[in-house]
């Protein structure tokens, strides 16, 4: 067995995981305006902003994040104006990021009425080609130039991501607990989706780009340190493109970028999106699954998380793109009468194609 990898493995945590990249593929993003949280907004959103703010009416707790749009905390007939601005689409909707119970605004919309595009949408169109990408510092430099396009124009694309749990001796140890790993692994596939049931998303153009790389931020790259890649490549294809294929370091318990930040907390999560330990920890201080569970320790090793892209390098516009995460999950700990010390790797895997700019 490799130096990386631990001697445990963590069906609790795989199957809590599994749930956090289920629960992230369905969320529902919430508008600012939207007071009836129907998902669009209407004159009757603006009507009731208006009403809250002129003291005719209260507004519940909950809905203030959602009407408090020019964030002065308050909410004021410069909002109820602005919403109904959006209602008439006059300005475009402005979309909040959920983040357990609170939400905060994008951070390149202060103000939703604002003319002003963000610096970063002005990226020029390339009429020329760019120089082939020669070296690991040209490999990145060219990723990061091409994923963040592609975030900035919002193309059409399709998208699909699934998971695996291999079961040779290198992915999965069972050290002890082997009953208690057999009762979590079939309750931890229940909640993964599998390449055969995966099911290909159409993304329309111009919508957000929340679950493009980098999730939840405004670029498609922020991964910087060159001496971090393990090995890339790039190869032009017989069509004219380029690929580029870029495989990351190992990396232990690797944060995701936070949303809106632009500020990377881990090396994985400036290329890729990993799963949160902190929300683990929170899932497994869950008052219920604690009654039954009690976990010693885990840890989470990324390793060889590997970025392929196949680009048009006339104007850098993006074809294809593969991202695969390896996470080895180990655990130790204690179910009713049984003890456990468990590893397994969790392959994640998300693929998105067809795109139009």
């Amino acid at each position: 067995m490799s130096g990386h990898k631990k001697t445990t493995l963590a069906v609790v945590l795989l199957m809590v995981a599994a749930m956090l990249y289920s629960s992230a593929a369905v969320a529902t993003p919430l508008l600012y305006g939207d007071a009836d949280q129907n998902f669009s907004i209407t004159a009757s959103d603006a009507r009731f902003t208006l009403r809250v703010s002129a003291k005719i009416e209260s507004c519940p707790q909950e809905l203030i994040p959602l009407l408090d749009i020019d964030r002065d905390g308050q909410i004021t007939a410069n909002d109820a104006r602005t919403v109904l601005r959006i209602s008439a689409k006059l300005i475009a909707p402005v979309y909040i990021e959920e983040n357990g119970q609170t939400t905060t605004a994008p951070a390149s919309t202060t103000k939703p009425e604002s003319t002003t595009k963000p610096e970063s949408t002005t990226t020029p169109e390339s009429t020329t080609e760019n120089p082939f990408p020669d070296s690991s510092a040209k490999i990145l430099a060219t990723y990061t130039r091409v994923m963040n396009k592609a975030k900035f124009a919002k193309p059409a694309y399709k998208k699909i991501e699934y998971q695996a749990i291999p079961n040779d001796a290198e992915s999965r140890v069972v050290n002890k607990g082997g009953g208690a790993f057999n009762i979590l692994l079939t309750i931890s596939r229940s909640c993964l989706t599998f390449e055969k049931d995966a099911v290909a998303e159409d993304i329309a153009k111009d919508s957000r780009m929340r679950y493009f790389p980098i999730y939840n931020n405004e670029r498609g790259c922020y991964l910087t340190d060159v001496n971090f890649i393990k090995t890339a490549s790039a190869q032009r294809l017989a069509n004219g493109n380029i690929k580029l294929t870029i495989v990351l370091k190992d990396e232990r318990d690797s944060q995701p970028t936070p949303a809106n930040s632009g500020a990377p907390l881990s090396k994985i999560g400036s290329m890729f999106s990993p799963i949160s330990i902190d929300d683990i920890t929170d899932a497994l201080n869950d008052p219920t699954l604690s009654k039954i569970l009690y976990v010693n320790s885990f840890s989470i090793n990324y390793r060889d998380c590997t970025a392929v892209i196949e680009y048009n390098p006339e104007n850098d516009r993006l074809v294809s793109l593969s991202h695969t995460m390896i996470a080895g999950i180990s655990v130790t700990g204690k179910v009713p009468l049984i003890s456990f010390d468990l590893y397994q790797d969790l392959y994640n895997t998300l693929r998105m194609w067809d795109f139009e700019y």
